[in-house]
């Protein structure tokens, strides 16, 4: 349906950014595909940093960066990760940041860098403590756990899978 009724000729830059804002979270809340044209979705981008709020452009950069990782452009995807979480950050929404920097250490584990992956992991955990979203934060020390094993160091995995067991105990 959102493909259908899309026309960009017939569109200001506004409601063409906000189109594609909401096909972006349509398709994240349906677990969707971000299945979109990138460089239209760069200029939405722009859009946003230019008029809405820090969280807005969070978010932004949250879609525009799965859309291009889901293209294969890792390298690309993984620099707009980083922008987003600095604006996340600025607008304290921690939950947010917490998954753009979840996205970002998965990214860096398909790459196969388990020590940056860990990192940004770690850094989701923070951001999820912050956010008292328990949950979350004991799958990202899961997944530091799981950065440990790609290095064979079974007993930091260990210690970080009995954190996350304590914490989700509470």
């Amino acid at each position: 349906i959102l493909e259908s009724s899309y026309n960009p000729g017939l569109m200001s830059d506004k409601t063409k950014a906000e189109w594609d804002m909401l096909s972006a979270v349509l398709r994240d809340s349906l677990k969707m595909k971000m299945d979109m044209d990138t460089a239209q979705f760069r200029k939405t981008v722009i859009y946003y940093e230019n008029k809405n709020s820090f969280e807005d452009k969070a978010r932004a950069g949250l879609y525009y960066g799965r859309a291009l990782a889901e293209a294969g452009d890792y390298k690309n995807a993984i620099q707009v990760y980083i922008a987003a979480v600095e604006r996340a950050e600025i607008a304290q929404d921690y939950n947010l940041a917490g998954y753009i920097s979840n996205f970002t250490a998965r990214l860096y584990s398909k790459e196969l860098e388990s020590t940056l992956a860990r990192d940004y992991y770690g850094k989701a955990a923070e951001y999820f403590a912050k956010a008292k979203n328990y949950r979350r934060e004991v799958i990202a020390l899961r997944e530091i756990a799981t950065t440990y094993l790609m290095e064979y160091d079974n007993q930091n995995a260990l210690n970080t899978l009995a954190r996350a067991d304590s914490l989700s105990l509470q």
